[in-house]
């Protein structure tokens, strides 16, 4: 509530995401931890806490902060009191079946964002392109469909639109850039992807996005889940 009331008295009243994640602890934690040592970064991990060179306590491991910022006991009820306390739209970020994203349509979000949080917490999580057709099929117009985990290139985000997504966020591509060349390195990722997103439609002869339509989309068959 109180996150809420912030949002409401900076003017972000637009709209929400509800983040449902994955909370697999990150074994990896202790290891990022060494090699920031042995590198002497300013902040190292270590044990039950973060601290600095001069010994200060700052934090507490990446895996327990994590595991602070998701909560498991976030549920439907929670949802609807969301719904009901917020003035602008709502996206649930983190659908991975058809049921879930039926059941919040029904309880009446603006949008659903299909994702599986880039694998980082279950990387053999459903893949959202997968699920993508059935969604739009079955969800109403008015709820917009949106779309991450995978998006790499233009062309991803040309064939995302095409089978039915509103639109794509991306994550790891432009933190390549952000990594390889800051701020500048961020701006070239994206003016590539969208140099890429351009090419793609060209090659498809399609002169807007409204144009796309599944049809210009081949899914390899043997990478969809069978079922049993």
């Amino acid at each position: 509530e109180a996150t809420i009331r912030k949002g409401l008295a900076i003017g972000a009243d637009e709209a929400i995401r509800v983040d449902v994640q994955a909370t697999e602890a990150l074994q990896v934690a202790e290891q990022v931890a060494a090699y920031a040592k042995d590198k002497g970064f300013d902040l190292i991990l270590a044990g039950k806490e973060t601290i600095d060179h001069n010994g200060g306590q700052v934090g507490g491991m990446v895996a327990e902060l994590l595991d602070l910022m998701f909560d498991p006991t976030v549920d439907f009820d929670d949802l609807v009191w969301i719904r009901d306390q917020w003035p602008g739209k709502v996206i649930v970020k983190g659908i991975q079946t058809l049921a879930d994203a039926r059941r919040v349509a029904d309880l009446g979000v603006d949008g659903v964002l299909l994702s599986n949080h880039g694998g980082r917490q279950l990387d053999r999580a459903p893949i959202p392109f997968h699920l993508l057709p059935a969604v739009r099929r079955e969800l109403p117009a008015d709820i917009e469909v949106w779309i991450d985990t995978g998006i790499m290139s233009g062309a991803d985000i040309v064939a995302a639109i095409a089978m039915g997504a509103r639109f794509t966020l991306v994550g790891r591509a432009y933190l390549y850039g952000l990594m390889a060349g800051g701020r500048a390195g961020a701006d070239r990722a994206i003016a590539i992807l969208a140099d890429e997103v351009r090419r793609t439609m060209k090659l498809l002869g399609v002169r807007a996005v409204e144009e796309l339509e599944p049809g210009h989309v081949t899914q390899l068959q043997r990478l969809v889940p069978r079922t049993v």
